[in-house]
C-alpha cells in the first residue's frame, strides 16, 4: 500500500504528468497508424523511465561520493585553515542576517564543526557576490557577520573576495596560503563536487585534505535508495543533473588548463 501510495504521489508531480502524458499520447498516436511518432514518442517516455524510476542517478552520484566518506572527522589530520566552497548560502533581502541557507548548507555546518573541534585555527569562506540595485553584495561576508553570533565568533575568518567558480576560489586560497605561510587546508564542499575542487587547488599549488558532506546518496553508505520505482521521481533527475555537471566542469576545467591531470 505505502508503494502504491508513493507512486501514485509521484503521478501527481509535474514529473510524472509528463510521463504520463508522453505515454497517452504514444497510444493515440498508435492508434491512428502513426507509428514513428509513436516510436519516438514512447522513446522519450522509456528514457524518463530509465533516469527517474531505477537507481542509475544514485549510482553515477555515489561514484563521485564515495572516496569522500569521512566516518570520523576526529580522525582528520590538524591543518592552518578549514576551507570551505561558497554554495551553501545566498543573499536574500527578507531573510535574518540577509542569508538564505541553501541545500549545501551542510558545507557551511561541517567547516564549523572542523573549527569547534580544534581541527585548524582559521575559517576561510568562498561564495560568490550578489548585485542588488548596482551594489555588490559579498555572500561570504554575509555568512562571516552570522557566524560572528555564533560561539565560534572568536575565530579569524577569511572571506574569499569575487568568487565566480571553483578555480577563483583555489587561487584566492593561494593568496592566504602565501600570505600565512599555510601548510596545509581542510577543503570543505559537497562530496559530489570534491573531485574536481581537489584537483583545482591542488593544480593551484594548494595542498588540501578533503572533507566531505551534503551527501546525496546513500547507496555508497549501505542504504538500499528507492530502487525501481514505477513511476520517474523527480529527484532522480536532479541527482543526474548534479552528475553531468560535475563531468561537465571537468572537462571544461581540464581544457582550460585549470585541472593538471
Amino acid at each position: 500500500m505505502e508503494i502504491l501510495e508513493h507512486n501514485l504521489a509521484a503521478l501527481l508531480q509535474p514529473v510524472g504528468l509528463v510521463w504520463l502524458g508522453l505515454i497517452l499520447l504514444m497510444l493515440r498516436l498508435w492508434k491512428k497508424s502513426q507509428p514513428g511518432a509513436a516510436v519516438f514518442t514512447g522513446l522519450l517516455a522509456a528514457l524518463m523511465w530509465a533516469v527517474g524510476s531505477t537507481s542509475l542517478p544514485d549510482r553515477l552520484l555515489a561514484e563521485l561520493e564515495h572516496p569522500y566518506i569521512t566516518t570520523d572527522l576526529g580522525a582528520l589530520p590538524p591543518a592552518d585553515a578549514v576551507v570551505v566552497l561558497g554554495g551553501g548560502a545566498r543573499y536574500s533581502a527578507r531573510a535574518p542576517h540577509q542569508l538564505d541557507l541553501t541545500d549545501a548548507a551542510d558545507r557551511i555546518m561541517t567547516g564549523v564543526e572542523l573549527v569547534k573541534r580544534g581541527k585548524a585555527p582559521n575559517l576561510v569562506l568562498g561564495g560568490a557576490t550578489a548585485v542588488l540595485h548596482g551594489h555588490e553584495i559579498s555572500e561570504p561576508e554575509l555568512t562571516r557577520q552570522w557566524l560572528a553570533t555564533w560561539p565560534v565568533a572568536g575565530v579569524p575568518m577569511f572571506i574569499l573576495p569575487n568568487c565566480r567558480n571553483t578555480h577563483d576560489e583555489a587561487l584566492n586560497t593561494l593568496a592566504l596560503v602565501k600570505q600565512w605561510r599555510w601548510k596545509r587546508v581542510l577543503l570543505v564542499s559537497s562530496a559530489y563536487h570534491l573531485r574536481r575542487a581537489a584537483a583545482v587547488f591542488e593544480s593551484a599549488g594548494v595542498p588540501v585534505v578533503c572533507v566531505g558532506c551534503d551527501f546525496q546518496t546513500g547507496l555508497m553508505g549501505g542504504e538500499e535508495g528507492d530502487g525501481w520505482v514505477v513511476v520517474p521521481q523527480l529527484g532522480s533527475f536532479y541527482k543526474l543533473g548534479l552528475w553531468l555537471h560535475e563531468e561537465i566542469g571537468w572537462e571544461a576545467y581540464r581544457l582550460r588548463g585549470w585541472i593538471k591531470r
